[in-house]
């Protein structure tokens, strides 16, 4: 299964370089002194950017687009519009000087390991690994063809992290040749609190410049969706009645995109339950009690691992079919976040493995009966049990995206019945391309 949401984009995004002679070579060199690698910029991916920015030849005016175009144009920056949102959100939690407070806390390895630490690594990684999401989610949507006027600010985003590299670095967060960040959980965990603070709570910081570069992308996007709305009341009537009479599968791929955010929201829901399930601490209360093994031998136990087991049972079968459908083509809107909760999965994958879970290439989970009968009670508890736990980040997880599934199923449209823009696109005050 290819995750294309992971890359920079498809055969027609960024890395899709043409034979236009429109570059500028005064552009270039402004960018690349920003940037300041020069040889990587060339060499790398990077310079692959900048050539197919600055390759691309002017856009068709408006009123030479299609209704298909139409459609696409205002998905896509709407999209764009959200994710930067989302980035600026999570850019300005990293902005707040008590995050960063001195104190008594409990660190996470990511093998699942606790230590103590003065400072509150936990919640920095959690804050920092949903700004690496929403980095990378922004940097792939303001990034495609089809939203070409937020390609430039993108770019220009990429260029604050290149100029801010060894920083990030130093504290664990790093970019692939596509660009994309990652975060390395041990290193962060070391990383000193005063480089972590000057990358993201600092007058001028890198945190601030990311944010300050979403915000414009937002507005951009905005921007775009106005003069898309404007065009004529009867250019957007006929996009929505064009698609329906050109497309005799669309309604059906409407209601099969209900369905499948449908069976998403239940298998959310499912993970939810089964999480509270296993935060409940009588399960691990000593006893006396019968213990099933995998060929149906009975032994005596301290603790009632069967019903550990089938609340166990309960929420890997959960977490599948959430994953299953939350990268699937028909659930876009849900790919990043599923993706973030089997990030955060993996991250834990150490831990997961002493209680018998594992984990596949697909990202998947399985549960092995008999390692599970021999792990540490401890060990499970910690895992799903105790505060700020696996199991309740992973549930919290689950819950956006059981929002996000109940959003789609409601208003699973970019278009009302009366044929206009919805209210995502209302409003909107910011006109000037930036």
């Amino acid at each position: 299964m290819s995750l294309s949401i992971n890359s920079l984009g498809n055969s027609s995004s960024w890395l899709n370089t043409n034979n236009s002679k429109t570059n500028s070579s005064s552009n270039l060199d402004a960018i690349y002194s920003n940037l300041g690698d020069r040889s990587m910029i060339k060499n790398g991916s990077y310079g692959k950017l900048m050539k197919a920015y600055y390759g691309k030849s002017s856009s068709s005016s408006r009123s030479d687009m299609s209704e298909e175009d139409i459609e696409k144009s205002a998905n896509a920056y709407s999209k764009v519009k959200s994710n930067a949102d989302d980035l600026k959100s999570a850019a300005s939690a990293l902005d707040n000087s008590k995050l960063y407070e001195k104190g008594s806390y409990t660190v996470t390895g990511s093998d699942g390991s606790k230590s103590t630490a003065e400072y509150d690594y936990d919640s920095i990684y959690d804050k920092l690994s949903d700004f690496v999401d929403k980095y990378n989610s922004t940097l792939s949507s303001a990034g495609s063809d089809e939203a070409s006027k937020t390609n430039k600010t993108a770019l220009n985003m990429v260029s604050a992290t290149v100029s801010s590299s060894n920083l990030l670095k130093s504290i664990g967060v790093t970019s692939d040749s596509d660009g994309k960040l990652s975060i390395d959980r041990d290193k962060l965990n070391k990383a000193n609190i005063s480089t972590i603070k000057t990358l993201f709570n600092t007058t001028g910081s890198y945190g601030s410049t990311v944010e300050n570069k979403a915000t414009v992308i937002s507005r951009t996007a905005d921007s775009e969706l106005n003069k898309l709305s404007k065009i004529s009341p009867s250019v957007v009537r006929n996009t929505s009645s064009s698609i329906s009479k050109t497309s005799s599968n669309n309604k059906t791929t409407s209601v099969s995109e209900k369905q499948a955010y449908s069976s998403l929201k239940s298998a959310a829901e499912s993970v939810q339950s089964a999480i509270k399930g296993l935060e409940n601490n009588k399960l691990y209360s000593k006893g006396s009690y019968q213990v099933t093994d995998s060929e149906g031998n009975k032994k005596d136990s301290e603790y009632d691992y069967d019903s550990l087991y089938e609340k166990m049972s309960d929420f890997v079968k959960g977490y599948n079919s959430m994953v299953s459908t939350g990268i699937s083509e028909q659930t876009s809107a849900a790919n990043d976040t599923t993706l973030s909760a089997m990030k955060l999965t993996s991250s834990f994958s150490g831990a997961l493995k002493r209680i018998g879970i594992g984990i596949d290439e697909d990202g998947k989970l399985s549960i092995d009966k008999d390692k599970f009968n021999s792990a540490s009670i401890d060990s499970i508890k910690s895992m799903f049990a105790d505060y700020n736990s696996y199991g309740e980040k992973v549930a919290s997880k689950a819950a956006s995206i059981e929002k996000l599934a109940s959003n789609k199923i409601s208003d699973s449209t970019l278009y009302d019945q009366d044929a206009t823009l919805n209210n995502t696109i209302n409003n909107l005050s910011y006109t000037d391309l930036i």
